[in-house]
């Protein structure tokens, strides 16, 4: 009597329990086929800040004609590989390089300049790629940013990055905003961040928007 009892509740419960394990296999299967292919690659303009010391959003150097007559070498991978850009030098902008700025051309009329630069042509870029950056000035560069003003030293500074990040494209995204996407490398991932001097807390006040 008991075999029978154990029996008639087995064809009971089988069915709910091969029912919860279909249902969780077809629930997997339908999460992995949903799933976007991840994206290895990126066809990106490259924008970046340089690596100055205590910096997290913005700076401003007071004299836009003195950091120009210095030189600015960026070095990244692309495809495999290296490319070479100087975004400065001898008194010009590349043209292939603009500064990120909303207001530059009221900077320009005010003999400032801010501190980040973004690429106008796009490459191919993944996560394998990396970057670095020279800059070489021959005085000493005034500037300031949201809590103080501060120098850059004369001379030659360096810095390198092992990841050149990118936005993904997002399938809410508009058009617009998927074609504006970029490749950046962040402040953070600059392995030296270069050492200002002569700081005094009168900072501009600006928000950390950019």
């Amino acid at each position: 009597m008991f075999n029978k009892i154990i029996v008639s509740v087995a064809f009971l419960v089988f069915p709910f329990v091969l029912y919860a394990g279909f249902f969780s296999f077809v629930a997997d299967l339908a999460e992995r086929f949903s799933e976007e292919p991840e994206q290895e690659r990126f066809y990106r303009m490259l924008y970046l800040k340089l690596p100055l010391e205590s910096i997290e959003y913005h700076w401003e150097f007071l004299d836009r004609k003195q950091l120009l007559e210095g030189e600015l070498l960026l070095t990244f991978t692309s495809e495999g590989r290296k490319i070479k850009e100087t975004i400065f030098s001898d008194g010009k902008l590349n043209a292939n390089w603009e500064v990120i700025s909303d207001s530059d051309a009221e900077d320009e009329k005010n003999n400032i300049i801010y501190f980040g630069f973004q690429s106008r042509s796009r490459y191919w870029f993944d996560k394998k790629d990396s970057a670095r950056i020279v800059l070489t000035n021959a005085q000493i560069l005034k500037g300031h940013g949201y809590d103080f003003k501060a120098d850059l030293a004369a001379g030659k500074h360096e810095a390198t990055a092992k990841k050149i990040t990118q936005y993904a494209d997002d399938l809410n995204d508009t058009q617009e905003e998927q074609d504006n996407a970029k490749a950046f490398i962040s402040i953070e991932d600059w392995d030296n961040r270069w050492t200002l001097s002569n700081k005094t807390a009168q900072g501009t006040g600006w928000g950390a928007s950019q």
